[in-house]
């Protein structure tokens, strides 16, 4: 899996949640994984506990789409 080149730094100790390098990370970020992962199929999904990223949303329940719903892997 290729790697993202580059080190992220905030520039400021101001929360950086919507600094616009940040969301171009994201967004360069994404766009790598459709460029690799377009055409093929998710086979397992591993979760761990984050109450940030799963927001709304236990890990568990995550996978638990995944495996009601194929047809979205």
């Amino acid at each position: 899996m290729p790697e993202l080149p580059g080190e992220l730094t905030p520039k400021s100790n101001k929360c950086s949640a919507h600094h616009p390098s940040i969301v171009s990370e994201v967004e360069r970020a994404a766009a790598l994984i459709r460029s690799i992962g377009t055409g093929k199929r998710i086979k397992k999904v591993e979760t761990v506990a984050d109450t940030i990223v799963f927001s709304g949303m236990t890990h568990e329940d995550f996978v638990c789409f995944f495996i009601a719903n194929d047809s979205a892997l």
